[in-house]
């Protein structure tokens, strides 16, 4: 049965190091156990490999168990399609944009508020709102609950706020709107909003409609409050 080990682009490359026909594979293994910033992913594709973590366990295996190891981990038998590896996303920059390279929207009355987006994208979004509230005399104002979606964690979950990893749980469990994987979504580049009051056939969304284009940003046909900016792809 294929197992699943959510693994960082860096480990893949260790357990494909690890996994070839060569004198080093025990060795090597341990040297991963004892490393300070070992994953717990990685830790479960050893177990998967040799029934124990504990390093004093396995350097006690025979001579006999440790080349029976060594002949049956070629390369080949750990290819991605086996072990359904994944790039793990928490070492993506999707979602962990540094704070200086964002800018903050403004409402519609041209005040600073918390959310951000990348620079092209704030600059379209801030000009897009003041023209719609300009056109319209006062009448359209459009706000954003989220912009920017910082990536946060499993381990943290919703506990440091809407991240995309609380948006996936939510989603996961029924409890939330359909969300992208995390390390995946548009908001995690800075060039996605979430636009307060925006229902199907409100006022804000009927001239989001007609005039959003104009400003770069194009819908998301399944969530009418979603709008992603040109920037994201």
């Amino acid at each position: 049965m294929s197992k699943r080990f959510l693994i960082s682009e860096n480990e893949r490359k260790q357990i494909r190091g690890l996994y070839n026909l060569n004198e080093g594979f025990i060795d090597d293994t341990i040297d991963m156990l004892q490393s300070s910033n070992v994953s717990q992913d990685i830790k479960s594709f050893i177990q998967d490999k040799f029934g124990t973590t504990d390093v004093e366990e396995i350097k006690s295996l025979s001579d006999e168990e440790k080349d029976k190891l060594e002949k049956e981990n070629g390369i080949d038998s750990v290819d991605d399609e086996y072990y359904d590896i994944e790039l793990d996303s928490e070492k993506s920059s999707n979602g962990n944009i540094p704070d200086g390279q964002l800018v903050n929207l403004l409402d519609p009355d041209g005040n600073q508020t918390k959310n951000k987006l990348n620079p092209l994208a704030a600059k379209d979004y801030n000009d897009m709102v003041k023209t719609a509230y300009d056109e319209t005399d006062g009448k359209i104002e459009i706000k954003v609950s989220q912009g920017y979606r910082p990536l946060g964690s499993r381990e943290e979950g919703c506990g440091k706020g809407f991240t995309q990893w609380c948006a996936w749980i939510k989603y996961k469990s029924g409890k939330g709107n359909r969300a992208a994987k995390p390390g995946t979504s548009n908001h995690g580049k800075g060039s996605a909003i979430d636009v307060k009051h925006c229902r199907r056939g409100s006022k804000v969304h009927t001239w989001l409609v007609d005039n959003a284009s104009r400003f770069n940003f194009k819908p998301l046909s399944s969530e009418p409050w979603h709008w992603d900016h040109s920037s994201s792809n």
